[in-house]
């Protein structure tokens, strides 16, 4: 009876140990295979940046990751952030993307900013916050102008007509304007009022009272010539 339990707790105990050991190397390889090596570019914000998410932040991906089980425990971001940061700057110095002046002009950075790449260490779930992302690498500053243009407005000669540029009053249209009626409305109609289609909106010929309310305008589009006065500016500095 005696030998039958001694050899029932060897079993159980070796059930056991076999259940912990299983556990720690599961532990430790999912911690290991969570330690991801992360290489994004941004606007520079430092050496430590606070946030990199948003439209102006471009994800270059996983680029490997700390698999060595001497790097378990709470030390890893620091045993393997100088592997993450060569994997980060090897990548972005091949990125078409990253050094493409115009990829970052089209995410809408802003003119004279520096654009920077950064890498850190997993997992996935920690905080992107300050002093997890680490620079790795410079691109340069962009320029980033827009085109200047000038657009002046005219009536192409046509007859009886007079220029009403662009305002609030017109919906910003600039129209060639005339008027419509031969004798004065009586009594005065409301000022300023649309007749049929709105004269704020439309793209074609309109109709509206004018501020007298005793007259009715005629107003099409005036013709436009637009003038580049610089083009539009895309590069490194």
């Amino acid at each position: 009876m005696t030998t039958k339990i001694i050899d029932g707790m060897r079993t159980l105990k070796a059930v056991l140990f076999a259940a912990i050991l299983s556990s720690s190397v599961g532990w430790v390889t999912e911690a290991a295979a969570a330690k991801s090596f992360f290489c994004k570019a941004t606007v520079d914000q430092g050496n430590s940046p606070i946030s990199l998410s948003g439209p102006l932040v471009y994800d270059m991906g996983i680029l490997g990751s700390c698999t060595d089980v001497q790097y378990a425990g709470f030390n890893y971001n620091s045993k393997c952030s100088g592997p993450a940061q060569t994997a980060c700057s090897t990548k972005a110095s091949g990125d078409a993307d990253f050094n493409s002046a115009a990829f970052w002009c089209a995410k809408g950075v802003p003119n004279g900013s520096t654009i920077r790449a950064y890498s850190a260490v997993g997992p996935p779930e920690a905080p992107f916050g300050k002093g997890r992302y680490k620079a790795v690498q410079t691109k340069g500053v962009l320029i980033n102008k827009p085109a200047v243009i000038n657009i002046t407005y005219d009536c192409n000669a046509m007859p009886g007509t007079w220029l009403d540029n662009p305002s609030a009053g017109n919906g910003g249209h600039a129209r060639c304007v005339k008027t419509a009626n031969t004798s004065p409305i009586v009594p005065p109609a409301p000022p300023w009022t649309s007749i049929g289609t709105s004269w704020q909106t439309a793209t074609g010929p309109a109709w509206i009272t004018d501020g007298s309310g005793q007259n009715i305008w005629y107003g099409v589009p005036a013709h436009a010539t637009t003038t580049v006065v610089s083009a539009a500016v895309c590069s490194w500095q």
